[in-house]
């Protein structure tokens, strides 16, 4: 994944107040270089409590009292805190969505607190029983999108769809399982190149796999392995003769010179800045 697109709708109590929200943001993305990260941090009177994150924005607009904000950036980390941080200007109701290659993630927001879709449709959600409490206490279920290490324990192919997708299992650190069902990125994971231990994104809910309840990995992104280096020294030995660097048929970064993953990457794995067509 080489770049995310987030488009955010604010919608504040009148347009007034809408007109007002937008001319503050527009003057201070301007101020902070379309910085989203500062911008945020300038109008708040707290200060984002979050590692830096590069988020450019791209588009600020305005009808009536909904505002319309675009960005894109190079990495694919989580952007709840941008969410949480957007709510506590007075924003009422708050949807954003982040976009990349492999497909979307929505986060809904009302009057400053994380909700589902359903509450901020105006649909009333049934809370979850006692029961159900305890069986969630007993998953790996982490609140939002987070990143996860965890090791590669076990896979099978399973049918379903237009083709196999694999069942895999995982485990963390601390032994908590879950699972992944797809047939997307992450399954590159079983392949010989790379040992089984991983890092990605991701956010957990709770679901059904052979009668018990399990907890399941949804939209992965910003995957990391760690290659088998066995057997990439023999597919690939000219790497551990030369610095990655001095090969020839790897794309370098226009800002460190670095080599790129791939011919048409768009950010750089060692400096992290990025770059549009």
């Amino acid at each position: 994944m080489t770049e995310i697109n987030v488009s955010v709708e604010a919608e504040m109590k009148s347009d007034s107040e809408a007109k007002v929200f937008a001319k503050n943001m527009k003057s201070a993305a301007k101020s902070n270089e379309y910085d989203f990260y500062k911008t945020i941090n300038s109008l708040s009177r707290k200060s984002i409590e979050k590692d830096y994150q590069e988020l450019t924005i791209e588009n600020i607009s305005r009808s009536k009292n909904l505002v319309y904000i675009t960005a894109y950036s190079g990495r694919s980390s989580s952007i709840n805190w941008l969410g949480m941080s957007i709510s506590k200007l007075g924003v009422k109701k708050l949807y954003m969505r982040e976009g990349w290659d492999e497909g979307s993630f929505n986060y809904y927001y009302l009057n400053g607190d994380a909700v589902c879709k359903k509450a901020f449709d105006g649909k009333v959600v049934p809370k979850l029983s006692p029961e159900d409490i305890e069986i969630n206490k007993r998953l790996f279920l982490p609140e939002g999108r987070v990143k996860v290490t965890a090791t590669l324990e076990a896979y099978e192919e399973i049918s379903g769809g237009k083709g196999k997708k694999l069942l895999m299992e995982f485990l963390t650190s601390r032994n908590e399982k879950f699972y992944y069902q797809g047939e997307g990125e992450l399954t590159d994971l079983v392949s010989e190149d790379y040992e089984s231990l991983t890092e990605f994104n991701a956010s957990f809910e709770r679901g059904m796999l052979k009668g018990e309840y399990v907890s399941f990995a949804k939209r992965p992104s910003e995957i990391a392995y760690s290659f088998n280096e066995e057997v990439m020294r023999q597919k690939h030995p000219e790497m551990f003769h030369k610095r990655v660097e001095d090969l020839h048929t790897v794309a370098k970064c226009p800002f460190c010179g670095s080599s790129l993953r791939t011919e048409k990457a768009k950010q750089c794995p060692s400096c992290y800045k990025s770059w549009r067509e």
